[in-house]
Formats: C-alpha cells, structure tokens, sequence
C-alpha cells in the first residue's frame, strides 16, 4: 500500500512540474507558433493550438484560426479543427459552425455539421434543416443528416418523416433512426398526412412496412 501512495505521488509531482516547465517555456514557444500559425498547413495549425491548450494558453483568438482550417484546410484538418473546438464550445463557436452552414463547399459544411453534432446545442436544428433543403445540397446532405441524430428534432416529425423517404440510403436511415430513437407524439392529422406521403412514395415493401409500423407505434403512444 506504500508503495502505491509514493508511486501516485511522485506521479502528481512530476504532472505538476511538467506544467510549471510548460508555463515556463510557453511565451518562448508561443513567439514561434504565432508565425506557424500565420503560414503553417491546417495539420500544423491543429498541432500548435491543441499543443497551447495542453498548457492553458488557449483562447478565443484560436477560435478564428481553427474556422480558418475547416474552410481551408485538408478534409482531415477540418474534422481535427472541429474535434478541437467541440472541446470547450461557446455560444461564438456554434455561432461560427452553424454559418458554416451555408458554405457552398460540401466538406466545409459536413465538417461543421459533425461539430455542431458533438457539441449538441438544439440551436443548430434549423440551420441543419436550411441545409439540408437547399437545392444545391440534394445530392451531399446524409451528413447533415446525420448531424440531427444528436439533436432534438422532436418538433420536425413531418420533415424527418419526408427524409425518411428519400432516395439516399445515408439520409434514409439516419432519418429513420432519429424517428426510432427521438421522442416523437403524433396525432391523428400528423399521422394521416405521413400515411399519405408513405403511400405515395416509390420505397420497397420492407422499408414501407417497417415505416407503417413505425407510425403506428408512434401514433399509439400520443
């Protein structure tokens, strides 16, 4: 048991002088990164600013540089860039990752979708839903539907449902899975209308009943 209390402690001790050396050495460090920053690839970006949060020099002015790598950097950067801000999310954060949104890049919009999936603020549901009707998006929109799955979407039974029922097999079946997995109370004029749109839809007879099943469970539970 002795031996065990002097191995945790000797372990916080040098935790704690590896920090002090960190905070030490930072403003050196920091001098030369400020100019990688300015000049280095998206992959070196990621690299200095998760290196300046291990040591708590990280703040808001990186949150500028890390948008920077998801509008402009390798796909790789971009969801690195995104795993980092998710860390500490602000209100500026997701402000930031939801105009991202409307970016006429596919990869620049998937990487903030699948931010604004882990952070999981509700505020990002319609933004997501613009998106993923816009014309231009029909054809590159599974991940932003997929984004949803993390959020409430409670209040969008109609518009989940019709996704449902499209063509992509990735935005079908995480449609159908936030419709399995969400808390979703229809009534009678909401279930009638999906009824209808099932009806009228081309979907092969296993997803048709699986669909039926699904509102009538949905239905039952109001």
């Amino acid at each position: 048991m002795a031996y065990v209390f002097l191995i945790i402690n000797l372990s916080d001790y040098f935790h704690k002088l590896q920090q002090h050396f960190a905070n030490l050495v930072a403003p050196f460090v920091m001098s030369d990164d400020k100019r990688y920053i300015q000049t280095g690839s998206g992959r070196a970006v990621c690299d200095v600013i998760r290196l300046w949060k291990n040591i708590k020099y990280m703040n808001e002015s990186n949150t500028g540089h890390l948008i920077n790598v998801i509008i402009n950097g390798e796909w790789s950067d971009k969801v690195d860039a995104g795993d980092i801000l998710v860390e500490n999310p602000t209100a500026e954060i997701v402000g930031k990752l939801i105009g991202l949104l409307d970016s006429n890049d596919g990869y620049v919009r998937n990487a903030s979708a699948l931010a604004l999936r882990e952070i999981g603020d509700n505020t990002a549901v319609s933004p997501l839903l613009k998106a993923i009707h816009k014309k231009e998006n029909m054809n590159n929109r599974g991940t932003l539907v997929y984004a949803l799955e993390n959020l409430d979407c409670s209040r969008h039974f109609m518009t989940i449902f019709a996704l449902a029922l499209a063509d992509s097999f990735e935005v079908k079946m995480s449609a159908m899975d936030i419709l399995h997995e969400q808390g979703f109370y229809i009534d009678d004029d909401d279930c009638l209308k999906a009824q209808s749109m099932l009806d009228a839809s081309d979907i092969d007879e296993e997803e048709y009943e699986m669909l039926r099943s699904l509102l009538d469970s949905l239905h039952d539970e109001k």
